[in-house]
């Protein structure tokens, strides 16, 4: 009896190995998910979703497909298949990718299962993408903080990469945005000039769908050492006509300021100019406010000894 049950359990197995084995004509749904489009810039609004693959597949394929947890997805990369492009009235573009140009990704997730004499359902598959609305930026530095060593201090103007970052999504969204600018931050001890990588402040999320070009900026800071100097410098009345005798009390000021140590030897005190303004004495001022009209390139002001000055009118 044992010896029975043993040929009737091999004769099963072999039944069904062959059934198993035996290979019939196949449908099936593969799922296709469009990527590699710069989804920064453009929506995709219209896909399709699914390739029929028809061929011939045996009985173990299709046991090992039902036992696969997850669906088949072929991922389509768009803006490198062969494509051709048609533009709507919208300017949205619909992108047509030949299905042969697929084979080798399809044999690829197929072949494991034993699909054999593989065809496709459909000739072409689609992928509609619209631009989305764009405004541009030229981020603020406002929120950072760069604290120079003792003697050093920036000299030139920063640099800025990339000068422009663009946010991209829906035109009544991109209104509500008034600026881009960077996280706060603090850099501090500089003493020589460098590079920092700075990360924007991603205000716009809050808005709704609104991508940037950019999460980030570089920002160049020319540095160099400085020394300290002072100069007196003689009190210009400026606007006063020919024949007016005004005196100043007092005529000259002194001014401290940092000159950039390359430049020491160059700067002198006729480099700057310090005004009051006579028609602030035809207002009637009490006192004229100092201003400092002119001081050269690469000096940084620390100090004015007196911001006004006293007049006497002569008669």
């Amino acid at each position: 009896m044992r010896h029975f049950l043993v040929i009737l359990l091999f004769t099963a197995l072999a039944w069904w190995a062959l059934a198993m084995s035996d290979y019939r004509q196949t449908a099936l749904s593969v799922t296709v998910e469009m990527r590699g489009y710069d989804t920064t810039r453009y929506a995709l609004v219209r896909a399709d979703t699914a390739v029929t693959v028809k061929g011939t597949l045996s009985g173990f394929g299709s046991l090992a497909m039902r036992l696969t947890p997850r669906p088949l997805v072929l991922v389509v990369d768009v803006p490198l298949q062969k494509r051709t492009v048609a533009y709507d009235d919208s300017g949205a573009m619909t992108i047509a990718i030949s299905t042969s140009d697929l084979d080798e990704h399809l044999h690829r997730l197929l072949d494991r299962y034993g699909l054999r004499q593989m065809q496709l359902g459909e000739d072409t598959l689609r992928a509609t993408l619209a631009q989305r609305g764009h405004r541009s930026f030229h981020p603020s530095l406002q929120a950072a903080n760069f604290l120079f060593a003792m003697g050093y201090g920036l000299y030139g103007e920063p640099v800025v990469e990339p000068a422009e970052v663009t946010l991209y999504g829906d035109p009544a969204l991109l209104a509500q945005v008034d600026r881009v600018g960077v996280r706060p931050v603090t850099v501090a001890d500089i003493d020589t000039t460098a590079s920092f990588r700075l990360a924007l402040d991603p205000v716009w999320k809050a808005r709704g769908d609104i991508r940037a070009s950019s999460d980030s900026i570089t920002v160049t800071l020319p540095v160099t050492s400085f020394v300290e100097r002072s100069f007196s410098l003689p009190v210009a009345l400026v606007g006063a006509p020919p024949d007016s005798r005004v005196r100043l009390y007092p005529d000259h000021v002194t001014l401290t300021a940092w000159v950039a140590h390359k430049e020491l030897a160059t700067v002198k005190a006729g480099d700057f100019v310090v005004q009051v303004r006579y028609d602030d004495i035809l207002r009637g001022a009490a006192a004229l406010p100092v201003r400092l009209a002119r001081f050269p390139q690469g000096v940084r002001i620390r100090n004015l000894s007196t911001h006004e000055v006293k007049y006497v009118v002569m008669k």
